[in-house]
């Protein structure tokens, strides 16, 4: 299995390269990052029939204008509510792995709002499993019982944890397993996805010399971008030129 600094030997761009013509997780911004030769990163939901979806929110109102949860959705919705832009509508995992086939590495973060259910991993890798450039995906999640989940249900993909110094709505002690990455104890992941507002920190300080890959989320001014530099091995990037 190839480490996550193999996988993105260049920054990740972040939902895409998106921008006020292209939006976020759209084939239009992911195909900006490919013509660029930038890897990108995405979230994806698994919603009412199963189909898993690349969205980021639980909700589509901020980019599709309609208040419609998306785990009410099923594939035939869709079409229904195009981004608000007119020209698109969220797409399919499959239909980014199709457009994508292999020419940039992809990060896919798993969305989970509350307790884990195995289901969703276990689409996931279905809808993986015929990928045949299984080198070029990655997997993260803040939920750290998916990645266990994974990490003993695949071999084909590197798995990361998500975390950050400060959780909004998590309880304090949830709040400080994820800052002092004492979760990686339950996920056991492959390498760690870490707030850049929380860098340089002696917990992560203490993994990445132990060997575990590290990359910062998310830069987008030059500061957090030297910041990257010194204290992460790679970085998910937005709104700059790196």
């Amino acid at each position: 299995m190839k480490k996550i600094t193999e996988i993105f030997t260049r920054p990740i761009a972040h939902r895409g390269l998106h921008d006020a013509q292209r939006i976020e997780n759209s084939l239009s911004a992911f195909e900006a990052a490919k013509n660029n030769g930038f890897g990108f990163e995405l979230d994806i939901h698994m919603i009412k029939d199963g189909t898993i979806i690349v969205h980021h929110d639980y909700n589509l109102k901020r980019l599709c204008g309609v208040d419609v949860k998306v785990a009410d959705l099923v594939v035939q919705d869709l079409a229904k509510y195009p981004f608000s832009n007119q020209k698109e509508h969220v797409p399919t995992l499959q239909e980014v792995l199709d457009f994508t086939m292999g020419e940039v590495p992809i990060l896919i973060e798993l969305k989970i709002a509350h307790g884990f259910d195995p289901i969703f991993p276990d689409a996931l890798l279905k809808v993986l499993e015929k990928y045949p450039y299984k080198d070029k995906i990655a997997l993260q999640s803040f939920n750290p019982y998916a990645i266990r989940w994974l990490k003993a249900h695949t071999n084909d993909f590197s798995v990361g944890q998500l975390s950050s110094g400060k959780l909004e709505g998590q309880k304090p002690h949830i709040q400080f397993l994820f800052k002092t990455l004492l979760i990686t104890r339950i996920s056991k992941p492959d390498f760690v996805s870490y707030d850049i507002n929380y860098l340089p920190n002696p917990h992560v300080k203490r993994l990445r010399k132990r060997g575990m890959a590290i990359i910062a989320w998310t830069i987008d001014s030059e500061l957090r971008h030297k910041n990257a530099i010194l204290n992460a091995d790679q970085f998910i990037f937005e709104n700059i030129k790196v």
